[in-house]
């Protein structure tokens, strides 16, 4: 969990005229940033013709980029099941179909041919006009496809999501679960609801440091009244807090998202699993995030 967000970064490199290829240390070679995703970048596609970009991330969607202007044209949305990350895109070889891979098992074509622009031809006059022949009309490309609904285009301009809610996790206590597996736990709970893409989590060590400058002892903090004047002072909206224990072969896990404005607890889950602690790393960690913040 080293970042809470992440943003999708292209370059493109520009070469001066010559046999060779000179960047000036005051003369960067980037030529545009292009931003947009609110989580990892996993891939990038050039069109055919080279003026757009494709790109697919752990926020589940993909964005379709004109180079040109660093415009966004397009945020395409399919890949809905938890986890969906989109880990692969490819523009079809004529530039009018997009193919994406996700984490969620499936593959999905979209078509992108009402956003892409046609290519401007310069005017130019001809001595003779000729009606063009059947034979002489341009191919396009076409895919073989089974019926599909018809719906109308959304627009081509898609609102940023709203505002993702900054939520820090404190230390869950170990009872019967050692010190340092309670930590470890903790970190990849943290791990879970950064990929939910549901929460912006402030990181752990930004917590600590904060908490450090302020001079605020933590040991002992289990309250609600404790984590709500945490989250005051690291600017969280909601805290996560919990406990990890074991009680015979059973491992269970107990959590509870507390607003810091109000105090009151806005949710809170419990789960149970039976065998080495091993399966709550593997198991149980994602069916209680899963639980908590209400995923069917």
């Amino acid at each position: 969990m080293k970042r809470s967000y992440h943003y999708f970064v292209l370059c493109l490199f520009l070469a001066c005229a010559g046999p060779s290829i000179t960047v000036l240390p005051d003369d960067p070679a980037l030529v545009r940033t292009f931003e947009g995703h609110s989580d990892w970048v996993n891939s990038v596609a050039f069109s055919p013709d080279g003026r757009y970009a494709l790109s697919g991330s752990g926020d589940k969607t993909l964005k379709l980029w004109e180079i040109s202007t660093g415009k966004l044209v397009r945020t395409f949305e399919g890949h809905s099941k938890w986890l969906a990350f989109v880990s692969s895109v490819a523009f079809s070889p004529g530039g009018s179909y997009a193919l994406s891979g996700s984490w969620d098992n499936t593959l999905k074509l979209w078509d992108v041919s009402a956003w892409i622009k046609p290519v401007e031809k310069p005017l130019v006059k001809a001595k003779t006009t000729l009606e063009p022949k059947p034979s002489q009309k341009p191919a396009e490309e076409s895919l073989v496809l089974p019926p599909a609904r018809t719906e109308t285009p959304p627009p081509a301009e898609v609102s940023p999501p709203a505002s993702k809610p900054a939520l820090a996790i404190l230390d869950f206590e170990g009872v019967g679960v050692s010190e340092q597996d309670a930590q470890i736990l903790t970190t990849r709970l943290g791990t879970y609801l950064v990929q939910t893409s549901l929460y912006r989590v402030i990181e752990r060590e930004e917590v600590q440091q904060i908490l450090v400058e302020q001079d605020f002892q933590l040991t002992g903090c289990t309250t609600n009244e404790c984590a709500v004047e945490i989250g005051q002072l690291v600017g969280a909206r909601q805290m996560l807090a919990g406990t990890f224990g074991k009680l015979g072969s059973t491992y269970t896990i107990d959590m509870r998202i507390i607003d810091v404005e109000t105090g009151s607890i806005l949710r809170t889950t419990s789960f149970d699993i039976r065998g080495e602690i091993d399966r709550v790393l593997s198991e149980g960690l994602t069916e209680a995030v899963r639980r908590i913040i209400g995923s069917n």
